[in-house]
């Protein structure tokens, strides 16, 4: 098969063109304990193991909220000066989904004024200060111009988050029945326990991580809603505003959060948390300079006047 050069001068296979795109879907294999098919009549599925944290990993690798890694279950402290461009570089290689990323996309990113030949010796370089830092051997694979993490050594919570956020979605799309309910329950209950903030939330000042954050974003958003909608068509209205309380302690801008749970709270008959509930969506909006919506304002109406 033919070759092909890349922007920066490294050969990339055509049958690896496909390959080396973003890819956010990873293979089943890779978390030992998911498995597609169907349960066998009796068995106890655990649906929150999908990549689970709690096992052994050689390392661990956390973006939301903060960065930090964990090897051999220590968390990894740095003494000195640290070189900041292997870590740039693992924080890129996360945001792209960690597996099959061209070498010529992370350097464009990583390095994007540097002329191409500088820049091919900077990723070779720096390709090895980040292995050695990882010390975790077969964490980080070159193999065709492309760079990947091997998730079989290394769990990274953003590629967890999504997956359990995928499973969600599908399992909502197909209109599960009361079974899937509960597996959908404890998907997203998993997913909303990874959140802890947004991804990377330090590393304003790079393009490729604002991208990654806001997908994250809207589907930290999609998560909250979906189960706080299941909830309120059921009933059961605590529930529903223990998602909505949830989506507040994480993003506090988000005004449906505010509007769905003044819902929750005139069913429940607080009026007293609304008061407090609205009082503080106005002071929170009111730094970015916005009143609330019409619709938050009716909320709070109907919810200390029923």
């Amino acid at each position: 098969m033919g070759k092909i050069a890349g922007k920066h001068g490294m050969e990339e296979g055509n049958g690896q063109a496909a390959s080396c795109a973003v890819e956010l879907c990873f293979a089943p294999e890779a978390f030992p304990g998911f498995t597609t098919g169907t349960h066998l009549a009796g068995s106890q599925p655990d649906f929150t193991d999908i990549g689970a944290d709690n096992r052994p990993w050689p390392l661990k690798v956390y973006t939301l909220s903060r960065f930090s890694l964990v090897r051999d279950g220590r968390k990894v402290e740095f003494s000195g000066k640290v070189q900041q461009k292997p870590l740039t570089m693992l924080k890129v290689l996360i945001a792209l989904g960690g597996r099959n990323i061209s070498a010529a996309r992370i350097m464009d990113l990583v390095w994007p004024d540097m002329e191409p030949e500088l820049s091919h010796q900077s990723f070779k370089t720096t390709l090895h200060r980040l292995r050695r830092l990882l010390n975790v051997e077969q964490a980080v694979q070159f193999q065709e111009g492309c760079l990947s993490m091997d998730q079989r050594y290394c769990w990274a919570d953003v590629w967890t988050f999504e997956r359990l956020a995928g499973r969600v979605d599908t399992l909502r799309s197909a209109h599960h029945t009361a079974a899937a309910t509960e597996e959908t329950t404890l998907l997203t209950d998993r997913a909303l326990s990874l959140y802890s903030g947004n991804f990377l939330a330090e590393e304003s000042g790079f393009p490729w991580a604002l991208s990654t954050r806001e997908r994250l974003r809207s589907k930290f958003f999609r998560l909250v809603v979906n189960a706080g909608y299941a909830w309120e068509r059921a009933g059961v209205w605590h529930k529903a505003a223990e998602y909505y309380q949830k989506g507040l302690e994480i993003d506090d801008l988000v005004e449906e959060f505010y509007q769905r749970l003044l819902v929750c709270y005139r069913h429940l008959g607080k009026r007293g948390e609304a008061l407090v509930l609205y009082n503080r969506c106005r002071t929170v909006l009111a730094m970015q300079c916005i009143t609330p919506a019409a619709k938050t304002r009716a909320a709070y109406e109907a919810a200390i006047n029923d």
